[in-house]
């Protein structure tokens, strides 16, 4: 999976239309337990890294997000 995927699909998580790299993640409404859970998912299942609930709230914005997987 490519950066833009990974991006469409945590727009699909957080159900908007777009997202941009300085978005702050618990501004959105959708941005809950599932919405972790899933996140942790697509990381391993698309990149092959194991991250945890606290790497996905320590990345506090979408650009934190994809550093998680470079």
């Amino acid at each position: 999976m490519d950066i833009k995927k990974f991006e469409e699909n945590l727009a699909d998580i957080l159900d908007v239309n777009e997202i941009h790299d300085d978005d702050v993640l618990e501004k959105f409404d959708e941005f809950d337990s599932l919405a972790i859970l899933s996140i942790i998912s697509i990381i391993g299942t698309n990149f092959s890294k194991t991250v945890s609930i606290q790497d996905i709230k320590n990345a506090k914005t979408i650009k934190g997000l994809k550093d998680l997987v470079k």
